[in-house]
């Protein structure tokens, strides 16, 4: 549900905030005010068409934000674990899009960056707009599709086409690799036996890498490492002065001073201690010497062992485990190659039965979406001839398509809004009054099965008498029990139902012409109503006629 819409320097709007509640929420005000224009800023956050042109004159840029209610949309809340992260547990979502003047075009979920391609994806889940050819997913006919499933309450039966497809198009798959031709099949043959061939040889062991590594750092710098020994055994033994040398020396002052004072005893200890350690120091440092030896046809051998893992690794893998891992992959398909002859009628007998099982699935899903099909042309013909449009045609056009995961039917919703004109698919009907009305009349049967939470009706009203404006505020309040509806309308007979009306005007204020919107008190609407009936120069009696409008409305 849509809470609360902020537009900055938008057209002719300078700072607008409206806040928006459940049920119906009406726009009124006179032709040009830019009751239209918030529709539009409206899509702008939802991903639409961006311009430099829409920002208000002598601003640089322009800014629309939207916040949503979405506790009770767990499609759109699991959507949006993915863009903002796993810790999304928030019950509203904030969108906003800013533009300027040198083209930029920034798009924020929450506090976070985002591309108008997810803003797009989160925006047709939250509202559907109707009337001006903008937004409109009821006009698509995967969407369609979708439509009428969930009419027909079939998604569960969609779902095991689903997945006994995927699994069909699996074993297609694999027989197709393993019998693209026998030339090919036995080129691979080869080709996978030479390469399990060149790893086994290599016979790679995992870790071995770093000892190799290990092993040449110890014997190419050999010569360093017996230098740098001698250096610190002839430091701790024999030069002259050595660490040990020196170390007796203070040994010797030290005993000569516990004859005298005996509190430096533990000193001499210390002392005593740290000489015998740097004497096994220096044995070890010997030690150490005495092993390193510079052994040329080893260091060759590691040298060309090193070599032969970077050439597998760049083949195969880039490490030993990949590299094992991808022999293990082929041999299981050399395996299958091998023995394709022996098990290819088994497999083509396992894809013809998967295969009829999906078909079996797949008719019984054919049928009873012909079945509810015809249920659905009836109920929207019969709110059609209700909104005054009783000479249009509107069938579910069920053709045979190609099997997929939805089945082998393409659906499409065709409308003849005139008589003598032939049947054409809905996206292509062009008056935005007489689609908002189709689309009200779909939108009426389907309240229950559609998920989208919030409905914008535009130009409604086009072209219709008092009468049907009365049938069609009607149905506007029975939607809004189950979702938000915001409308821009003309006529009071379709006003009077509103839960929440907001009166635009147009207002001169320093200079500049700019779109103002007020959330009409009770007796504001009454009066509102009053100067849809009768314009400016409102009478006592059509302020009467008015407020029974209102009162009649809220006894439906």
């Amino acid at each position: 549900m849509l809470l609360d819409l902020t537009i900055k320097n938008f057209a002719i709007i300078s700072d607008l905030h409206l806040s928006f509640d459940r049920g119906l929420n009406i726009l009124t005000g006179e032709t040009g005010v830019g009751k239209s224009i918030i529709i539009d800023a409206l899509n702008l956050i939802l991903g639409g068409r961006a311009s430099s042109d829409l920002i208000r004159k002598g601003s640089q840029t322009c800014e629309v934000s939207a916040i949503f209610n979405i506790k009770d949309n767990k499609e759109l809340r699991d959507l949006l674990v993915g863009v903002i992260g796993s810790d999304f547990d928030e019950k509203e979502v904030l969108l906003r899009r800013q533009l300027t003047r040198e083209g930029r075009n920034r798009c924020f979920v929450n506090a976070n960056l985002t591309s108008l391609s997810i803003l797009q994806l989160i925006g047709e889940r939250l509202i559907d707009v109707h009337g001006q050819h903008e937004h409109q997913t009821l006009l698509k006919r995967q969407e369609q599709l979708n439509v009428l499933d969930s009419f027909a309450n079939l998604f569960s039966l969609r779902e095991k086409v689903s997945m006994l497809y995927k699994q069909y198009k699996h074993q297609k798959e694999e027989r197709d690799k393993l019998s693209s031709s026998e030339e090919e099949r036995k080129r691979k043959i080869d080709f996978y036996q030479f390469e399990i061939e060149e790893i086994n040889q290599a016979k790679l062991v995992l870790g071995e890498e770093e000892e190799l590594e290990k092993e040449y750092r110890l014997l190419s710098n050999a010569q360093e490492l017996s230098m740098l020994y001698s250096g610190v055994y002839e430091k701790l033994h024999e030069k002259e002065e050595s660490v040990l040398d020196l170390l007796k020396s203070v040994q010797k002052n030290l005993k000569e001073i516990t004859q005298i004072n005996s509190e430096v005893e533990d000193v001499l200890e210390n002392i005593n201690n740290v000489f015998f350690e740097l004497e096994e120091i220096g044995e070890n440092v010997c030690d150490f010497k005495e092993k390193v030896k510079f052994d040329s046809p080893r260091l060759e051998e590691i040298v060309e062992r090193k070599d032969l893992v970077i050439k597998l690794k760049r083949k195969y893998g880039n490490s030993i485990k990949n590299i094992l891992e991808y022999k293990e992959k082929i041999e299981k398909e050399l395996n299958q190659l091998l023995s394709y002859e022996e098990n290819k009628e088994e497999v083509e007998k396992k894809i013809e039965k998967t295969k009829q099982e999906v078909l079996e699935l797949t008719n019984n899903l054919s049928r009873q979406r012909q079945e509810s099909a015809k249920i659905f042309e009836k109920r929207v013909k019969s709110q059609l001839r209700t909104l005054s449009m009783d000479k249009v045609r509107f069938i579910i056009d069920c053709k045979k398509d190609e099997l997929s995961f939805s089945g082998v039917d393409r659906i499409e919703f065709l409308i003849s809004p005139n008589v003598g004109e032939d049947l054409k698919p809905i996206r292509l009907i062009a008056s935005g009054g007489e689609l908002s009305r189709i689309m009200l009349a779909l939108k009426t049967v389907l309240a229950k099965a559609d998920a989208i939470p919030c409905l914008i009706f535009d130009e409604i009203d086009a072209g219709i008498s008092g009468g049907v404006a009365k049938t069609i505020g009607q149905k506007l309040i029975e939607l809004a029990d189950i979702h938000q509806i915001i409308c821009i309308t003309h006529l009071p007979q379709i006003a009077s139902f509103a839960s929440v009306h907001f009166f635009v005007t147009k207002q001169v204020q320093k200079g500049r012409t700019e779109t103002v919107v007020k959330k009409l008190a009770k007796q504001e609407i009454i009066n509102e109503i009053a100067r849809m009936l009768e314009g400016d120069n409102v009478s006592t009696l059509t302020l009467k006629h008015a407020e029974e409008m209102v009162k009649q409305a809220k006894h439906r």
